[in-house]
Parts: C-alpha cells; sequence; structure tokens
C-alpha cells in the first residue's frame, strides 16, 4: 500500500524560524551530515526539509519562507540548477531584495559552515569561523535600518521586527559561482524526472513505466509529431491510481473523437447506435456529460472515470499546445490570471486532486512561470509562490495547494459554459476528492446560478 503523496508535502510556506533547524539549513547549503549524531539527526531527514517535503532524494538547496508580516522570502545557494532557474525565469524579471552571504571558507567544510549561517548557532569548525563579516552586509532594506547581522536569522529577525511587508520578494542567497541557465534547459527533462522520481511510487506509478515516461516528456517537449501513446503515458500522472484502469478505453474515445469516428464513441459508451453519433459528439464538445449518461447503458463509473481520462489527455495535447503558440503566455496577461484560460483550468484541476504529479506534465513550467511573473493573484500570496515555484521545479506540492486557483477556475468554467453552450449543469471532475466535490458543488452553484454536481465529470474540451 503506497503513501499518498498529499502526505509528504506541504502547501504552506515555513515561517523563516524554521532555518535554524540545522535539518533544514543543511538541506539549502547542501552540508553533509557532520556531528549531527549528537542531534539525533539521519542525514536522509535533510532532503526536502526546506520545502516541507518528505522522501526527497537529494537536497533541495532552496526554501520559500514567511514572516509574521507575509513577506515571501526565498533562501537559495547560487551555484546550483535550482537557483539558476529561479532566477532566469522568475526573479531576474522583478525587483528583489537581494542579501548576499558570502563562501569565506575553501572546498569541502564550506557548506558545513554556510549551515550554521543559515541556521544562526555559534558553533565553529575547529579555528574556522566561517561566517559573513558583519561589516560587508547591506544595512537597509526598503528604507528600513538594519543593525549589524553576520547570520540569516539575525537579519530575518531584524525584517520581521520593522512590521513590514515590503512588497518584493527578499532573497538570502549563499553566494557561490552561478551556473547558466541554458546548461539546465537543455538537460531539462532528464533535471525534471530525476526529482520526480522518487515521489512517483508515493501515487502508485510503476517503475517499470519511469522511461516510458521520460521518452514522452521528450517528445511533447520537442516540437515533432506527438503519438496518443505519449499522451496515454503522461496521463498517468493527472489521475489518481484509481481510475487509471479506465485509460485504455479513454484512449479509444479520444482517438475515435479525434479522427471523427462518433460510431466507434456509442460503441465504447455502450450507446445504442439507434442514438445519432453526432448528438454524443456535440455533448463530449458542450461539455455535457449528463446527457451521455441519459444514453448510455454503461455504468455511471465507467462513464465519468473514462471521461476524466479523456479530459486529462485533451488537456496534455491543448497545453503543450499553447504553450508552444506562445498563447499561454498571451491568454495569461490578457486575462490578468491563470483562472480564466480553460487549458489552466484543467491543469489546476489536477493539481488538487489526491494522488496526482503535476510538475512533470510538458508546458506545466511554462505556465507557472508566467504565473509567477505576470498575476497578481500568485505572486502576492506567499502560499502559492511557494506551490508555483516548487511545481516550476519539478517538486510535489500540497493536494490543496492551488484549491483556491481551483475553485475559482471551475467557477469561471461553469459559467462561461452556461453563457455560451447553454449548458445549465455543470459537472465537477471525478479525480477531486469527494469533500471538495460536496462542498465546491453548494459554493459554484451559489456564486454562478448554475446547477453543479458533485457526482459527474463534464471537462471536456
Amino acid at each position: 500500500m503506497t503513501t499518498p503523496l498529499k502526505n509528504t508535502s506541504s502547501s504552506h510556506a515555513l515561517h523563516w524560524s524554521a532555518v535554524r533547524d540545522l535539518r533544514v539549513a543543511a538541506d539549502i547549503s547542501g552540508a553533509g551530515s557532520h556531528d549531527w549524531a549528537k542531534e539525533n539527526i539521519e542525514p536522509d531527514e535533510a532532503k526536502g526539509a526546506a520545502l516541507g517535503i518528505v522522501g526527497a532524494a537529494n537536497k533541495s538547496h532552496c526554501g520559500f519562507f514567511t514572516d509574521n508580516n507575509n513577506n515571501t522570502i526565498i533562501i537559495a545557494r547560487e551555484d546550483t540548477p535550482e537557483w539558476a532557474r529561479l532566477w532566469a525565469d522568475v526573479l531576474s524579471k522583478r525587483a528583489i531584495h537581494r542579501f548576499n552571504f558570502e563562501r569565506n571558507m575553501g572546498p569541502g567544510g564550506a557548506w558545513e559552515a554556510n549551515s550554521f549561517i543559515v541556521a544562526g548557532r555559534e558553533e565553529r569548525f575547529n579555528d574556522y569561523a566561517g561566517w559573513v563579516k558583519w561589516e560587508d552586509m547591506p544595512r537597509d532594506i526598503g528604507g528600513y535600518g538594519l543593525e549589524p547581522y553576520n547570520t540569516m536569522p539575525k537579519l530575518l529577525e531584524q525584517i520581521e521586527k520593522s512590521g513590514k511587508n515590503f512588497g518584493q520578494p527578499i532573497v538570502l542567497l549563499l553566494s557561490g559561482t552561478p551556473i547558466t541557465f541554458s546548461s539546465v534547459f537543455n538537460d531539462i527533462v532528464d533535471t525534471l524526472l530525476s526529482v520526480a522520481t522518487p515521489f512517483l511510487s508515493y501515487i502508485g506509478i510503476p517503475s517499470t513505466l519511469i522511461p516510458l515516461l521520460q521518452g514522452s516528456m521528450k517528445a511533447l517537449a520537442n516540437n515533432g509529431r506527438v503519438s496518443i501513446s505519449d499522451i496515454t503515458n503522461l496521463a498517468n500522472l493527472l489521475v489518481p491510481e484509481s481510475i487509471r484502469s479506465y485509460i485504455p478505453k479513454a484512449k479509444n474515445v479520444y482517438t475515435s473523437f479525434a479522427d471523427k469516428n462518433y460510431a466507434n464513441i456509442l460503441t465504447e459508451l455502450n450507446i445504442s447506435d439507434s442514438v445519432p453519433s453526432l448528438k454524443i459528439a456535440e455533448s463530449i464538445a458542450k461539455n455535457d456529460i449528463a446527457s451521455i449518461l441519459k444514453y448510455s447503458n454503461a455504468s455511471f463509473t465507467t462513464i465519468t472515470n473514462t471521461a476524466q481520462n479523456v479530459f486529462n489527455f485533451d488537456t496534455l495535447n491543448t497545453v503543450r499546445n499553447v504553450v508552444r503558440s506562445g498563447s499561454a503566455a498571451m491568454n495569461i496577461i490578457d486575462e490578468g490570471s491563470i483562472t480564466k484560460v480553460e487549458s489552466l483550468q484543467n491543469l489546476l484541476v489536477s493539481a488538487s486532486s489526491d494522488a496526482t504529479y503535476l510538475p512533470i506534465a510538458p508546458g506545466v513550467t511554462d505556465v507557472f512561470k508566467t504565473a509567477l511573473n505576470e498575476t497578481r493573484d500568485v505572486n502576492t500570496n506567499v502560499d502559492l509562490f511557494k506551490a508555483s515555484a516548487q511545481t516550476m521545479l519539478g517538486f510535489p506540492v500540497g493536494v490543496d495547494a492551488f484549491d483556491s486557483l481551483t475553485l475559482q477556475g471551475l467557477k469561471e468554467k461553469a459559467y462561461k459554459n452556461a453563457q455560451t453552450n447553454n449548458v445549465r449543469t455543470f459537472s465537477l471532475p471525478q479525480s477531486l476528492p469527494d469533500w471538495k466535490k460536496e462542498e465546491w458543488a453548494i459554493e459554484i452553484t451559489k456564486d454562478t446560478g448554475v446547477a453543479t454536481l458533485s457526482g459527474l465529470q463534464t471537462a471536456f474540451n
């Protein structure tokens, strides 16, 4: 029995004081396990600690924190792929408050020393201090004067004591020699998959599927033709294990719809051939799964679970295409929110579903990069900033991390569907946990005036 992924990742940014925990500090600095036995710390406990993740294979080299003033605080190590991507894709495009903590020791013990800089400990390594010289550090943030400091906690204590939200990300960097973004980008699929692989078993992805995922990720990341098999492989990441057995049937429906072989759709969905196949195709196009249930002799479970998987095939293909064309970024910028863009509404549903793994779906990193740079609904909320940045880097996030955006996106979708297609009943995606479907159905009905059902699935495009 696998452990649900949602139990391995925190949805919320940790308070900055968490860096006083040596495990969190070492996860950022990349330090080893010098003398940890005295504190009963196992080396693997540091992996993922700064992101609130359990089960990571390697150190995170970054963390996203907050304080009592809701400031967004980023602590990272400069000579890492994680920082290269954060800087190139997000932080270089905006105003930030940056504090460099210089590495003042040689190789080897330097990162050990830096873990103590982050943790604010008073310990020393033999005769080496490993400390930043306080006189070299900035003494001002946004016009607010700072007292001398040489550790991150001493700086963050003062920032919090100011009582101010400084309106820009506050970046504390363990300085090193930066690596180039291009060197990371060239191996982006392998990088993302190496981060994700330790977590895939938690959601029931067998190790035998991982090589297929790698090939399919590269196929969708390139500009060539994409096969339905590639889409099928990756769709395993977007639905809970409980409904993956319906993927083969969904593959047949999706292929038949794309080929306009509507008669075959009737066969797959167990609908009498006396029913006009174009009528069923029209129901699919209008997100009207209630009509399909009306005509089908298949079980409710078969129809809704098949529909959920078709929904995910279409989402993968659509997101890939809009990212390649640049229209995803333009749509986000035009709308000012990812909740108003249909293909991205669909991605959010997967993010809010139990035991799925969104970060390595093709195009997702580009979507959240744009969201971080162009939308207020993400970049002014510390928890959403953390979730978006982690997703962009390939790390898992908590199953409720994007719920506020997912719910808003479903409201937008229900209202638009009623206005455009005159479908007065909206059905929530089957992959959402039952409690979310029950609560959200009530709220969507109240806010949109569209009757929303918690047990059906209508998310076809």
